[in-house]
């Protein structure tokens, strides 16, 4: 068991507070060189009354009881030859046809960021338009995401065209997924899409 609660169980008077300590036991690296990387659990507190009744139902009655849990995350990172990697997957670029296809009326960029590597990925991810001249049309600081190995999240992207010329439509879009201040990550993950607006 990597993670023991101490104590498992304890009783706690009303209007006082009471302290679970835990203890996270990280694997040795020695003889599993794979082990490294980031880890991530669920700690949950079921609270339960001291002189609850039980209550035994009666001949087609049900009773419901409702049991509440407060859940802690804990996260940790075992030093080691972890990679680090970022894959942009299913992009999908939405052109509404009409006002009442989109809350926005504008068109709308999707992608799924993918952590495919064994670190925590602690991202800010910024988009930039290039126009048909090939010179940037801005940066946009879009989601800040935290994704584990093996998760990914959907993000979305209104990108603001609405009123523009035809002539004038971006032709390329990049993203950028910068590391965020206080992450130990310092590698930066980039994709180019090509927009087709028809």
């Amino acid at each position: 068991r990597y993670i023991q609660m101490m104590p498992p169980e304890q009783t706690i008077a009303p209007q006082a507070r009471g302290v679970i300590n835990f203890q996270v036991k990280l694997p040795t690296l020695e003889d599993h060189p794979e082990l490294a990387g980031a880890y991530w659990a669920v700690l949950l507190v079921q609270p339960s009354s001291v002189n609850e009744k039980v209550i035994e139902p009666e001949l087609n009655e049900w009773v419901i009881t409702e049991r509440f849990q407060t859940a802690v995350r804990v996260t940790t990172s075992v030093a080691g030859p972890a990679s680090s990697q970022l894959e942009y997957e299913s992009p999908n670029l939405t052109w509404p046809s009409s006002p009442s296809q989109s809350t926005v009326n504008e068109p709308v960029f999707e992608v799924d960021l993918v952590n495919t590597g064994d670190q925590l990925l602690d991202l800010q991810v910024v988009g930039e338009l290039i126009g048909p001249d090939g010179e940037s049309m801005g940066q946009t600081p879009l989601s800040r995401l935290r994704i584990y190995p093996g998760h990914r999240r959907r993000m979305e992207w209104a990108l603001g065209l609405e009123g523009s010329r035809p002539d004038l439509m971006p032709q390329e879009l990049w993203l950028i997924a910068h590391p965020e201040k206080y992450s130990q990550q310092a590698k930066r993950f980039g994709a180019r899409f090509v927009l087709n607006s028809q």
